[in-house]
């Protein structure tokens, strides 16, 4: 690899799923400790962490196929990917609100800290593959 930008991006790709599987039980172990005055079991909130990171994964497939379907006429990727992020986010907070029960600023206040915690994660999962990428390469 002459490039070392393009065997970063094949890694990635490669990697992604994987790191994908790592990060479910991890943001369930968040969300048990974030919530832990609500009495649930840890497998509870695995479940509910299957739920929402399906539920992201659906919008941005739509969002990508949309995308796809419009790039033959107009170039309008923000127009898309605007929406599809705000209704991931609106979609977060009424499952989080519906499934835990809690007051509309508790759940605001509690989804900040969540973003922010798997943002976390989700960055030192990324330098992973990078670290990765460049040890076999």
């Amino acid at each position: 690899y002459p490039d070392p930008s393009q065997k970063i991006k094949e890694d990635m790709i490669k990697l992604v799923p994987k790191m994908m599987f790592v990060l479910l039980p991890l943001f369930a172990l968040i969300l048990k400790l974030v919530y832990i005055r609500k009495k649930r079991v840890y497998y509870e909130h695995l479940i509910y962490s299957f739920h929402t990171h399906s539920a992201i994964f659906l919008s941005f497939i739509v969002s990508a196929v949309l995308v796809w379907l419009t790039r033959f006429v107009i170039n309008i990727q923000w127009l898309i990917g605007t929406p599809g992020f705000l209704y991931i986010g609106w979609y977060i907070y009424r499952s989080l609100r519906t499934f835990y029960g809690s007051k509309r600023w508790i759940t605001v206040l509690k989804l900040f800290f969540l973003v922010f915690c798997y943002s976390i994660l989700l960055t030192l999962c990324f330098i992973g593959i990078i670290a990765i990428s460049f040890i076999n390469g």
